[in-house]
C-alpha cells in the first residue's frame, strides 16, 4: 500500500492524521487498497528488470567432449559456454595454438596464479610466476619471462599482474586476449580484493586492453548475462556463443548437512571405513586447513595406507609437480589410496579413472565444503569422471557467488540439478 507521505510514514500515523481531518479511516483504507498494485503485478514488474538470459547461439552441441572447429571471428567475442570436465580448457589450448599460428600474441587471464601455473604447462606458454631457472642457475626476473614470452607468443597472468600484458603488446598491433574462467575474472575485477587502492587503475588497463584486442576469448562452464555485458561493454564487441551441454549418468550422493563439527566427523568415518575395505578414496576439499586435518588424521589412524595432499602448501614438490602436469599416467604409476586436493588443483584436469593395463581410478569422492560457492564445489567435484557414490559434507547454509545471488532459489536447484546429475539423499 502506498499514500500521501504527509499523511505520514507508517499506516498508525496516516489512521491518525486522517481520524484529525474528519476523514473516513475505512474507506479510505479499502480505496488506497483498491488503488494499490497486487502482489502479482509487483512480481512482473519486478522480472522486467532481470537480465534478458536468451541471446543467440552460434553453434549448440551435445557430448562427452566440446567438439572442435571453434571460429574465432576479429573483432568479435567469442564466448565458450561448456560444461565442467568436457574439455574447455584443450580446446582453448588448441585456439591459442592457432592465434599464435597466425602471429597473434595471445594474453591469458586466470582468476588465481595456481590455475595459471597449471594453465601454463597445457597451453606451452609461460606464466608470470615461472619458477624455470636461467642457463646461469640464477631465478627467472621480469625481463626474462617477457623475453620468453615475447619468444612463444603468449603469457599466463592474474588481473593484478596487468601491467606485464601492457609491457608485453606495447610493440604488438595484433593480439588476443583469452579469460579462462571468464565468470571469476569479471568477479575479481568488479570485487577488486585483492586489487586494493590499483582498483581504478587495474580496470581502465584492462578495459584499454580488450577494447584494443583483435579477439577476446571467455571459457566458462556457467557465464551470466551481466558478465557477456560486462565484457561487451569493456571491449566495444559484440558476443558468439558457442554452447555445449554433457550428459552424464547420475551418481548416488549423499549430504551430510549439519554443524561442522558433525559432519566433518561423520564423513572421516565414512572414509576410514571404505579405505579400511581397500576402496580408493578421492577427497576434494575448499579449504586447505581442511585438507591438511584430513590428512593428518588419516596419516594417525591409517599410516600403511599411501596418499597425497595437492593445494598451495604442496604444489612445489616433485611429486605433486608430476601429478598436476600429469594426472592420469601418475596414478597409473602410483596408485595411491587417497588423494586430498584444493581448488587450486583443477585447470584442465580430467581424471578418467582407467587405464589400458586396468583400472587405476577411485573409489568413491568424499568432499568437505565449507566456504566457497556451490559452483566450484560442482567443478571439483566433475574433475573425476566415473560415475561412483559420492558423499558431501557442508554447512546448511554455505557462501553464495555474486551471480547465484541475483537468482532465485528454485532456479539455483534447477542449475544444480541439471550439473550435478545426483540423485538426492540428505542425511542429517
Amino acid at each position: 500500500m502506498f499514500w500521501d507521505l504527509n499523511l505520514g510514514k507508517g499506516i498508525d500515523d496516516a489512521k491518525a492524521c486522517l481520524v484529525r481531518d474528519g476523514i473516513d479511516v475505512t474507506a479510505w483504507i479499502l480505496e488506497t487498497i483498491e488503488l494499490s498494485k497486487s502482489r502479482e503485478i509487483y512480481h512482473y514488474i519486478s522480472r522486467g528488470y532481470r537480465l534478458d538470459p536468451h541471446r543467440p547461439i552460434e553453434r549448440e552441441t551435445e557430448g562427452d567432449y566440446l567438439p572442435g572447429g571453434i571460429a574465432i571471428s576479429p573483432g568479435k567475442i567469442t564466448a565458450i559456454i561448456a560444461d565442467t570436465g568436457s574439455g574447455k580448457t584443450f580446446q582453448i589450448a588448441e585456439i591459442i595454438r592457432s592465434c599464435r599460428a597466425q602471429g597473434l600474441m595471445v594474453i591469458v587471464f586466470a582468476p588465481t596464479n595456481k590455475i595459471g601455473e597449471q594453465l601454463a604447462v597445457i597451453f606451452g606458454i609461460p606464466h608470470r610466476n615461472a619458477v624455470e631457472l636461467r642457463e646461469d642457475g640464477a631465478p627467472m626476473e621480469q625481463a626474462d619471462i617477457l623475453s620468453q614470452a615475447r619468444e612463444l607468443g603468449g603469457l599466463i597472468i592474474c588481473p593484478d599482474s596487468i601491467d606485464w600484458a601492457r609491457l608485453l603488446v606495447k610493440n604488438f598491433n595484433r593480439y588476443a586476449i583469452v579469460c579462462d574462467e571468464a565468470a571469476k575474472v569479471a568477479e575479481h575485477l568488479a570485487v577488486g580484493a585483492t586489487i586494493k587502492d590499483r582498483y581504478a587503475a587495474v580496470n581502465q588497463s584492462f578495459a584499454d586492453l580488450v577494447a584494443g584486442a583483435q579477439s577476446l576469448i571467455l571459457a566458462e562452464a556457467k557465464i551470466s548475462e551481466r558478465d557477456l555485458i560486462f565484457y561487451e561493454r569493456l571491449s566495444g564487441k559484440t558476443s558468439l556463443v558457442y554452447r555445449h551441454r554433457r550428459h552424464t549418468a547420475k551418481r548416488d550422493i549423499n549430504m551430510y548437512v549439519g554443524a561442522s563439527g558433525a559432519i566433518r566427523c561423520t564423513l572421516l568415518a565414512e572414509i576410514v571405513q571404505r579405505l579400511e575395505r581397500g576402496e580408493r578414496v578421492l577427497i576434494p576439499t575448499d579449504s586447505q586447513r581442511m585438507g591438511e586435518s584430513i590428512e593428518r588424521y588419516l596419516q594417525m589412524r591409517l599410516p600403511d595406507l599411501q596418499g597425497m595432499r595437492l593445494d598451495a602448501h604442496t604444489s612445489y614438490l616433485p611429486d605433486v609437480r608430476t601429478l598436476t602436469r600429469m594426472p592420469n599416467q601418475y596414478l597409473a604409476a602410483t596408485r595411491l589410496d587417497y588423494l586430498i586436493f584444493s581448488p587450486s588443483c583443477k585447470a584442465g584436469w580430467d581424471l578418467k579413472g582407467w587405464a589400458e593395463n586396468g583400472t587405476y581410478g577411485f573409489d568413491a569422492v568424499c568432499a568437505m565444503f565449507v566456504m566457497l560457492p556451490t559452483s566450484d564445489h560442482i567443478q571439483m567435484i566433475a574433475r573425476y569422471r566415473p560415475c561412483v557414490p559420492v558423499s558431501i559434507a557442508c554447512p546448511e547454509r554455505i557462501q553464495q557467488s555474486n551471480d547465484e545471488v541475483y537468482q532465485s532459489s528454485k532456479a539455483l536447484q534447477a542449475v544444480r540439478t541439471e550439473e550435478l546429475q545426483f540423485n538426492y539423499h540428505f542425511v542429517d
